[in-house]
């Protein structure tokens, strides 16, 4: 979603219902570093890499294939390593 453009509502209503938003505790991290931090821990408690936007002032939007694959992520307090992330719901 660019600033400016066309925003499709229905769309991100939609997105909303299977997104998590959350924030590195570091201050940046390479889109390349992501994708694989996102391999990593994603494709283990999902078996499928989900899929990311970057929104503002460093949050991530994380969209999942189903409502229960949030129940999932949000059972763990956290995932730390060198990255550390605390996931919310979008609200």
């Amino acid at each position: 979603m660019i600033l400016g453009h066309d925003i499709d509502l229905e769309k991100v209503v939609a997105l909303s219902k299977l997104a998590l938003v959350g924030k590195f505790k570091r201050k940046s991290i390479s889109r390349a570093t992501l994708v694989l931090w996102m391999d990593t821990h994603s494709t283990k408690m999902l078996d499928y890499m989900s899929a990311f936007h970057l929104i503002v002032k460093g949050w991530l939007c994380f969209e999942l294939r189903e409502s229960k694959d949030m129940d999932i992520i949000l059972s763990k307090t956290r995932l730390r390593g060198p990255f550390s992330i605390v996931f919310k719901r979008w609200q």
